[in-house]
């Protein structure tokens, strides 16, 4: 987050995760059970996972499986279920879900007017109200703390739920950090650059493209070279 009076820092997100999971139609059904998977201990950052996921049904019944419910309106946060235990049971469409994950990669892509979009003016709670939060409410976000330990206040926030985790992380970051490989066959397209001039995921996309272009280049040179030389070891008959 930046140019605000106040710093800020989001707190690790720890997710409930299904007991049971399955893929009944197009919908996705199950129930939390007491695991808990700590965002921390992940080798890629959640957000680059989410939105490079495959959108497929099975897919989807998967990253539940492994990461927990997006639940963008709270209805599954840990105060809930401990509440209530009919919410341990959920449901949701993967039409829901797709549509989720569209809005984040438009929101990735730049799909946003980036010429005056600046969260500085923004509060954090309508900000996030774009992303599923229901009106006048953030089920999924809480200030903790505020900590005055320098020239600004540091606003600790947290998280409750996933989708709300996953947004927030994009509003952390600044403008230019996220981007797409020009890479047009990258699996993984989407990543957060940690350089001014990158355009690469990483090393394999950038030597592949390089390798293409030099062949589109000099390619049917190449090959009239080999042509010639292979023509040239030839024994002519006597």
């Amino acid at each position: 987050m930046y140019r605000y009076l106040a710093e800020a820092r989001l707190e690790h997100h720890l997710a409930i995760l299904p007991k049971t999971v399955e893929l009944k139609g197009r919908k996705i059904c199950g129930e939390l059970g007491e695991e808990k998977l700590e965002f921390a201990s992940l080798r890629e950052p959640p957000h680059k996972i989410f939105v490079n996921w495959t959108p497929t049904p099975e897919s989807i019944l998967e990253f539940t499986r492994k990461y927990g419910l997006l639940d963008p309106t709270g209805k599954h946060c840990w105060w809930q279920v401990e509440n209530n235990s009919r919410r341990k049971y959920f449901s949701f469409s993967v039409a829901s879900w797709v549509a989720n994950q569209e809005s984040f990669r438009w929101y990735w892509d730049g799909g946003t007017n980036w010429a005056t979009w600046d969260v500085a003016r923004l509060d954090m709670a309508a900000e996030l109200s774009a992303w599923g939060a229901p009106e006048n409410c953030m089920p999924g976000i809480e200030l903790n703390d505020i900590r005055s330990l320098g020239p600004k206040p540091i606003l600790i926030i947290q998280a409750n739920t996933l989708w709300h985790y996953l947004c927030t992380l994009l509003v952390f970051h600044k403008f230019g950090d996220l981007r797409v490989c020009q890479n047009p066959e990258c699996p993984a397209p989407r990543f957060i650059a940690r350089r001014k001039d990158q355009v690469f995921c990483g090393g394999d996309c950038a030597g592949l493209v390089a390798k293409r272009r030099w062949w589109a280049k000099h390619g049917n040179q190449w090959r009239r070279r080999r042509t010639q030389k292979a023509l040239e070891g030839i024994a002519l008959p006597s």
